[in-house]
């Protein structure tokens, strides 16, 4: 009897503390454990304090199975021989990127990633390169433009770069790729190019694209610029030897070969001429500057749309096929001095065919621009064409002499010329225009140009 009661009490006490855990409760995510060093009583643990316990791990640390056992470590190893490790990652909308080392035989290495966040380039993609260094110094180091290698930034090496001025210490030896039999030398101060060049050596421009020229610098200051035309042909040319003597020229032989010439021939300039103006002792040479341009188209009668002033000293205009609209009419010509004048003036007119006698006329109410004696300007043809020339037509002291001379086909199928001067006899006022129309109907076309000359 004693004896069961002793077996009762002990399993009482025993059950006592699975009786208390049955009748209380843990939080969701925990379990019954020992996460402490030493042996004692399941009590309410969290999984990560039982991982720590039984993996050894710490803050930092990730689980990864070793040969034989699982522990907690900060340099996790994927893969073993024979099996290739890597790492994979999701991307935000669809597939992976994958992280793995290249197959074969393997040494130990280390990728360093750069402390700055940035992109990492690849092999095989396009990608822009700021801020970086390319040692070509170190062991095995070698870069690379279009498949020559830059070794250094000077000296006498197969390929170098150019850095700063082109000196003698940087030598562009590099153009040995560009030049056949291309070796470069200097003497300190010049720099050569020994041998022949290729067809592509120094070539400048682009056809179709933009022409080529080359700058010269001047030691102090300034620049020369040679070019060449948009469409320039091939040439080439032979400088001569030497640099001639003063005052001789550059001469080619119609072949590209250039000689030192001295330039031969002696002789007097007796005359110039200068548009209509021919200077034969001293005198400006003038052109004349288009001051209007006006055209007749079934006209009444045809004035100029610029007004004469001092600016130049004589005024031209020039006929061009003045053609009537009625057959066999005669041209007038009237100045404007305060108006229309057709009256007051003094003319000497000569009229001259190939088949007939000179005849004068003497106008009194305008200056002609065909015969007066007869109306023969015709209304099919060429029309009148010819000039005329005013003097000084913004002076007050005296009337402005006007000269004319003019040709057309005449009503007889003969051609009629005229020549000669005149003036309004008026007054001494500025004449300020013109006005041209024929004795009846209208001017059917032409054009009278107006120029000043000073």
């Amino acid at each position: 009897m004693i004896l069961r009661r002793t077996i009762a009490f002990a399993i009482a006490l025993l059950l006592a503390p699975c009786a208390s855990l049955a009748q209380s409760t843990i939080p969701s995510g925990h379990l019954l454990g020992n996460s402490t060093a030493a042996e004692r009583t399941p009590t309410d643990t969290t999984l990560s304090a039982l991982f720590d316990r039984a993996f050894a791990c710490t803050q930092g640390q990730i689980v990864n199975r070793g040969a034989s056992l699982n522990s907690c470590t900060a340099a996790p190893i994927l893969g073993l021989s024979g099996t290739l490790g890597s790492l994979s990652f999701g991307n935000a909308t669809s597939g992976l990127v994958k992280i793995q080392p290249v197959t074969g035989v393997l040494g130990s290495s280390v990728l360093s990633l750069p402390a700055a966040t940035d992109t990492l380039t690849g092999k095989a993609t396009t990608d822009i390169f700021t801020n970086k260094t390319y040692d070509t110094a170190g062991t095995g180091n070698s870069f690379k433009i279009n498949g020559q290698s830059i070794t250094s930034v000077s000296g006498t090496g197969t390929q170098v770069a150019i850095v700063g001025a082109l000196t003698n210490s940087t030598v562009p030896r590099w153009l040995a790729g560009v030049l056949s039999n291309g070796a470069i030398s200097d003497d300190g101060t010049n720099i050569a190019v020994a041998g022949a060049a290729s067809a592509t050596a120094f070539s400048s421009g682009t056809n179709g694209v933009i022409g080529g020229s080359l700058t010269l610098n001047g030691s102090a200051t300034g620049s020369s610029l040679v070019k060449v035309a948009a469409a320039a042909g091939s040439s080439t040319f032979q400088l001569p030897v030497g640099n001639g003597s003063s005052g001789q020229l550059l001469s080619t032989n119609g072949s590209g070969v250039t000689s030192w010439i001295t330039a031969s021939g002696t002789g007097t300039v007796t005359s110039v001429v200068c548009g209509s103006v021919t200077i034969t002792s001293t005198g400006t040479c003038d052109n004349g500057v288009l001051l209007d341009t006006v055209t007749a188209s079934s006209s009444a009668s045809i004035t100029g749309a610029v007004t004469f002033s001092g600016t130049y000293n004589r005024y031209q205009l020039v006929f061009s096929g003045i053609l009537p609209a009625t057959n066999a009419v005669g041209c007038r010509l009237r100045i404007n001095s305060g108006g229309i004048q057709t009256t007051g003036y003094l003319a000497a007119i000569v009229f001259s065919t190939a088949a007939a006698t000179p005849v004068a006329s003497a106008p009194t109410t305008f200056i002609n621009c065909s015969r007066s004696d007869t109306a023969d300007v015709p209304n099919t043809g060429q029309g009148i064409s010819g000039q005329v020339w005013i003097d000084a037509p913004s002076g007050t002291t005296a009337p402005k002499n006007i000269d004319v001379k003019f040709v057309y086909p005449s009503s007889a199928n003969s051609i009629t010329q005229l020549s000669g001067g005149g003036f309004w006899n008026g007054g001494n006022g500025a004449v300020t225009n013109w006005q041209v129309d024929f004795t009846s109907g209208n001017i059917a076309s032409g054009t009278v140009r107006v120029y000043g000359w000073k």
